[in-house]
């Protein structure tokens, strides 16, 4: 599990500062993939991943979370 600790922008660019389970720290831009996850968009307080998982029919699926600052 991912948790959205702080977003930067620079240059009118938005980046996003992740940490995971093990505390471990990431800076991503849209499009960056960590794991099973892929950063669509970054906003002004949350962002919104993509993780694929298989479904209970054995199927893959695309889910869209959405991640706000300061909850897990």
């Amino acid at each position: 599990s991912l948790k959205l600790v702080g977003i930067l922008e620079k240059n009118g660019e938005k980046m996003a500062l992740l940490e995971d389970k093990n505390k471990i720290g990431y800076i991503v831009t849209p499009n960056t993939r960590i794991g099973k996850f892929k950063v669509l968009n970054i906003g002004k307080d949350y962002i919104t991943v993509q993780q694929e998982i298989i479904n209970v029919y054995g199927k893959k699926e695309k889910i869209k979370k959405v991640l706000g600052l300061g909850k897990d």
